[in-house]
């Protein structure tokens, strides 16, 4: 998990998507964020309800989880108590190559 939500922005910043805007839904734990690493870089985020149902797992550029970090999240999921993930669509489609250009990270898009 981020250590503050300074990280939220780093973390959006590096994957360029949305999470950097969070800060409000994890302070008042709306939103649990779960980000991934993988030699030092961040290569996936998962976003929990504060009822620990998956609302969203992105990898770069909101990509669904490919290799290593599709098979991690998979693994992580499963052993954590995670609610109603089975027919999520990221979830569902860990795996798929879906390319975006879309930079989530710049409010000014």
């Amino acid at each position: 998990m981020p250590i503050d939500t300074n990280e939220l922005i780093v973390i959006g910043q590096e994957m360029k998507i949305c999470v950097g805007t969070y800060r409000d839904q994890v302070l008042s734990k709306r939103s649990i964020v779960v980000s991934m690493k993988q030699d030092d870089k961040y290569v996936g985020c998962i976003e929990l309800g504060n009822d620990f149902c998956l609302r969203q797992i992105k990898g770069k550029r909101n990509s669904y989880l490919i290799g290593n970090a599709g098979k991690a999240a998979i693994k992580w999921v499963k052993k954590s108590g995670i609610q109603q993930y089975q027919n999520h669509p990221d979830y569902t489609h860990i795996g798929e190559v879906r390319e975006t250009s879309m930079d989530y990270h710049n409010l000014d898009n």
